[in-house]
C-alpha cells in the first residue's frame, strides 16, 4: 500500500498490508521518491505507483491530513530531482478537502472509474 510513511505503522499493524514507508524509513531518496509520485499529476503518479502497490492511502478531513502536508511533500520531492518543469506558471491547484474520511483508491482505478 502507498501512503505517505506516517501511516506506514498503522497501515502494517491495523490493515496487515505491507506499506511502502513507515517512521523508520531513513533512505530519503526513497522518501523523496514516495512524496514525487504522491504530489504528482494523476498519469505520471499512475506510472510510478502502479509498480509499488496494489492500493494508495489519501486522508482527508482534518486540520493534520493529507492536503495540510501536501506543501512538505512537494518541497521533500524536490530535494534529489530536477523540477518537472521549468515554466514560471507552474503550480498546484489543491482539491478541496470537504470530506472527513480516508479514501483508499485501487491503483487500478483511472479517475474516469472511480
Amino acid at each position: 500500500m502507498t501512503a505517505w510513511w506516517d501511516y506506514g505503522y498503522q497501515i502494517t499493524g491495523i490493515a496487515n498490508r505491507t506499506s511502502i514507508a513507515d517512521g523508520n524509513t531513513w533512505n530519503h531518496e526513497h522518501i523523496a521518491n514516495l512524496a514525487r509520485s504522491l504530489t504528482a499529476t494523476e498519469e505520471k503518479g499512475h506510472r510510478v505507483i502502479r509498480h509499488l502497490a496494489d492500493y494508495v492511502l489519501v486522508w482527508s478531513g482534518g486540520g493534520a491530513d493529507d492536503m495540510a502536508k501536501s506543501p512538505h511533500l512537494f518541497r521533500i520531492g524536490r530535494v534529489r530531482y530536477i523540477p518537472l518543469s521549468t515554466s514560471s506558471n507552474t503550480h498546484i491547484t489543491p482539491l478541496p478537502a470537504t470530506s472527513s474520511i480516508t479514501h483508499i483508491i485501487p491503483v487500478l482505478a483511472t479517475s474516469s472509474t472511480i
